[in-house]
């Protein structure tokens, strides 16, 4: 991969914290790969533009390859000028505006991706992006309940609104909290 000044990671660690030897992680790399640019071709291609747009205009863009336990694979894209996050086949983006549980959640919506293949567009992307389009910081709690959202949190394993939000009700927002080191707590 090519940088255009991005920072780029390959991590080897699973998303789960669990082992898997290196073999295994470049095998299922391949199967994923081959999944991706079949199954998943429309919302694959369309991520790999934004994909390139981002590396192109973000020049302190993150880049980082994430597998699940399952062997499932993702370009993570973490840019703080991006609006939110989305997921397109193998390619996710985000702003990182919740941390680690931002990155759950959009690792989950590539899970339904590689689930629903062509009608993940349809059946997700779609009243995914118009429900975001018309929610406000105020109805942020509203827009985790709809369905597209509360099915990628129990994929990613996140508890309703609790890793969301504070004690308050307010938005939990860590900005910059990949500046420092990329691992978990």
């Amino acid at each position: 991969m090519e940088s255009y000044g991005c920072s780029i990671r390959c991590s080897d660690a699973v998303w789960c914290g669990e082992d898997v030897t290196r073999d295994l992680l470049i095998m299922s790399k391949h199967i994923f790969t081959l999944l991706h640019w079949t199954w998943q071709l429309p919302q694959t291609l369309i991520g790999w533009f934004v994909y390139q747009y981002i590396k192109f205009k973000d020049k302190n863009c993150i880049i980082d390859e994430h597998y699940h336990s399952t062997g499932h694979y993702a370009v993570m894209t973490k840019s703080e000028g991006f609006p939110g996050g989305v997921s397109l086949g193998r390619y996710v983006f985000t702003n990182m505006q919740f941390g680690w549980t931002s990155y759950d959640h959009e690792f989950g919506h590539s899970i339904q991706s590689l689930m629903l293949g062509p009608l993940y567009l349809i059946i997700i992307g779609l009243p995914s992006s118009l429900l975001a389009a018309n929610v406000t910081d105020a109805l942020n709690k509203r827009y985790f309940w709809f369905y597209t959202e509360k099915w990628a949190d129990s994929i990613a394993g996140i508890r309703d609104s609790r890793d969301r939000l504070t004690a308050s009700g307010r938005p939990r927002r860590q900005v910059n909290w990949w500046k420092g080191k990329m691992e978990r707590k």
